[in-house]
């Protein structure tokens, strides 16, 4: 929610006047405000300063990194890009302590990409294998904290023991004896399945199967609005892996949202074809695949804060298996 203090930083630096401001009743951005000004209509943005921001991320240069990344894909004629309105001090962004703001044009009529229409599913295959296609001819340096992270699956082999005894930690707050041990057990025994695959993940380096990606490729970061694409949010967008962003996609636009299960394999099928259709995966990368399928969902559990997310994400896992052999045959 917005606090004391924040309209009146915001009305300074964008210079306006604020009339109407709302939240947006979509869950997934409960960080996003619709504001009309006698300037016109506006979508807000809030971003509130992590405890490890200081030790991970220096603001100014990361909101310098998103604007630049916005403008080159903006540039790039691909697909239209919501770029960060500049304010009276040429920053990107607003600030009321640890607080930040980014401020973008309204898309009057706008809605998200939809997973139960097999049209926009291959949309999504489509842009997806542009960004990647595109990708290395940014030629944009990432700053140092998101080389930091640029490997994560490999940064996450390197942190297993941390990762692992956080997990263990919140599983006994939240769950009782007997369900926080399951989910304990099978999270160790399940990420060592990842860390003996080392060495084919290593492979992908070797074969330069890396580059700039949006990090968030999801069905909610593609706005339609008159047969118009969006390409939202770029807040994470990083040096990684395609495969991992590929997969990560896979299970959203198979209808696994939030990477909670009920993954659909004729979904996934239609994002596989338009995306190969347009570049085609390596040998090493369809070998990895499930790799970075278990990867997401693991991922996901060690940032889990609430009893069902442990839960739901614990029965996605089960559905891996089934849904990777069928996924696998699709590239047969």
């Amino acid at each position: 929610m917005l606090i004391q203090g924040d309209i009146e930083v915001i009305e300074d630096n964008y210079s306006f006047k604020v009339e109407l401001i709302s939240k947006l009743p979509v869950s997934s951005w409960n960080t996003l405000y619709y504001i009309k000004t006698n300037r016109g209509k506006f979508c807000l943005k809030v971003l509130n300063r992590r405890k490890n921001w200081d030790a991970e991320i220096v603001p100014d240069e990361n909101f310098r990194f998103i604007y630049n990344i916005s403008k080159l894909f903006d540039n790039s004629k691909l697909y239209k890009v919501l770029l960060p309105i500049l304010t009276k001090h040429g920053t990107c962004w607003a600030q009321n302590g640890n607080r930040f703001f980014l401020l973008f044009d309204w898309i009057n009529n706008a809605r998200t990409l939809t997973t139960n229409s097999s049209e926009e599913i291959k949309l999504g295959g489509i842009i997806l294998s542009k960004i990647h296609q595109n990708s290395s001819c940014f030629g944009i340096k990432t700053p140092q904290p998101r080389s930091i992270i640029q490997w994560d699956i490999l940064k996450w082999i390197s942190n297993y023991s941390v990762i692992k005894s956080n997990v263990e930690k919140k599983s006994k707050q939240l769950l009782s004896n007997s369900k926080a041990s399951l989910i304990t057990n099978w999270f160790e025994r399940e990420c060592g399945v990842i860390s003996n695959s080392k060495a084919k993940i290593e492979k992908l380096l070797l074969e330069k199967k890396r580059g700039l990606i949006h990090g968030a490729f999801t069905p909610r970061n593609i706005l339609i609005s008159e047969n118009e694409l969006y390409l939202i949010d770029f807040d994470t967008c990083q040096q990684n892996f395609y495969i991992s962003e590929f997969a990560y996609a896979l299970l959203e636009f198979s209808g696994g949202k939030h990477l909670y299960g009920s993954f659909d394999t004729q979904k996934a099928a239609v994002f596989i074809k338009s995306y190969i259709s347009k570049r085609e995966l390596s040998g090493i990368e369809i070998d990895v695949l499930p790799i970075f399928l278990k990867f997401l969902i693991l991922r996901a559990v060690s940032y889990a804060y609430k009893r069902d997310q442990f839960e739901k994400r614990h029965r996605a896992y089960k559905e891996l298996r089934e849904f990777s052999e069928e996924v696998l045959r699709c590239f047969n």
